[in-house]
């Protein structure tokens, strides 16, 4: 059997050591960047909420279309050339602009490239080619402005002292119920409302064009249906279906009178 030298010992137990603490190194640091993006991670709904309000995917949109099928990639500078109701220069919203553009590309939304110059262009998707599609953004946005609507973000202060001492944060927050509230607050209950209603759209157009159980049902009833937009979709896809919208009170008053479809 060979003799192994000492130095050699020791130096395979210091690169094994070493490497296990690399990798300890590196998992700790991973860790890390876990926790800091989950710390920023109410960034994202308020970069993409501006985002929509200045018509960015628009404008990429536009650009990707002029081109059918170029480079349609533009720069932060190209970009905040084209926003409409801008009264800051040029340089001073692509500044801002390029920060709010490097977000949403580092989380998926936005393709990022290098130029040969040495700045970033910008481009779209799949996933912000999603909020080209008109019912789509629809809900998006309406979401994202109910969810960081003043009112809604109020109950969300609460919860630590929810979780401590018991109660509901919205209620601690506003001093009654969801639905009390809404009933004194116009802005916010169209808000609601709207936003519940798109998502309804959008979600029950999918299952309609995928899902073919309901040729065989004759009454149906979507109980808390809101407005009732769900069963107005069914009932004119399906004309054999009788359906009834069970809801509250002052809800049902609002909703509207579909064919097939009864408020109860």
């Amino acid at each position: 059997m060979d003799r192994v030298e000492p130095s050699s010992v020791l130096l395979f137990l210091f690169l094994r050591d070493l490497e296990t603490t690399m990798e300890d190194m590196e998992t700790d640091s991973q860790a890390f960047l876990k926790v800091m993006e989950a710390s920023f991670a109410s960034l994202l709904p308020l970069v993409l909420k501006v985002a929509i309000q200045l018509g960015l995917v628009n404008i990429l949109e536009t650009a990707e279309r002029e081109q059918d099928g170029g480079d349609s990639s533009l720069t932060a500078m190209e970009i905040a050339a084209q926003v409409q109701g801008r009264t800051a220069s040029v340089e001073q919203t692509a500044s801002l602009l390029n920060r709010i553009l490097r977000i949403l590309a580092n989380h998926g939304l936005l393709n990022a490239t290098s130029s040969r110059s040495g700045g970033i262009r910008y481009g779209l998707n799949q996933s912000s080619r999603v909020l080209v599609q008109p019912d789509s953004l629809d809900c998006i946005s309406r979401f994202l402005l109910l969810l960081e609507d003043p009112d809604a973000l109020r109950s969300y202060s609460n919860a630590h002292d929810a979780l401590l001492h018991g109660g509901i944060p919205f209620v601690m927050a506003h001093g009654m119920p969801l639905y009390t509230f809404m009933q004194q607050n116009q802005m916010f209950k169209q808000l609601f409302h709207g936003t519940m209603s798109a998502h309804s759209r959008l979600i029950m157009g999918k299952v309609l064009d995928t899902y073919e159980g309901l040729q065989t049902v004759h009454s149906l009833v979507d109980v808390g249906g809101g407005n009732g937009d769900c069963l107005s979709m069914i009932t004119s896809r399906y004309t054999h279906i009788r359906g009834i919208n069970l809801d509250l009170a002052y809800i049902i008053a609002d909703a509207p009178s579909y064919t097939g479809k009864a408020n109860y």
